[in-house]
């Protein structure tokens, strides 16, 4: 079942002055995502979402639907995390941003849970 969510997240440098590029690709490739080009990445990375619309007055928030079960909240927290931390993951090894070089930090707001989820997600 489809939970309505509201995902902010921030695109950190965290290696060298030079890396920087790479932090500002990831930063711009996910700025332009839309649940199309989601679906045109991978089979099955666009599953768990439905709709992946941008707000428009804030840059790096986005808000769609995410199947995140009727599980338990721990079931729940765990298929939040992996479908958004997929996504990105896939963005940073497109651009080859490693660990030592781009972090996304990340905080998710579902419908179905009394709780914020904040995470980083790193290649």
């Amino acid at each position: 079942m489809f939970h309505q969510f509201l995902l902010t997240y921030s695109v950190q440098n965290v290696g060298r002055s030079w890396d920087q590029d790479k932090a500002n690709d990831v930063r711009d490739n996910i700025h332009e995502l839309t649940i199309n080009r989601i679906i045109d990445l991978e089979d099955g990375l666009h599953d768990p979402f439905y709709g992946w619309d941008k707000l428009s007055m804030v840059e790096t928030t986005v808000k769609g639907s995410i199947d995140v079960g009727e599980g338990t909240l721990p079931s729940k927290r765990s298929k939040a995390l992996k479908a958004v931390t997929s996504l990105f993951k896939r963005i940073l090894k497109d651009n080859n941003a490693r660990a030592n070089t781009t972090v996304i930090h990340c905080a998710i707001l579902i419908n179905s849970m009394d709780e914020v989820l904040e995470f980083d997600v790193s290649y």
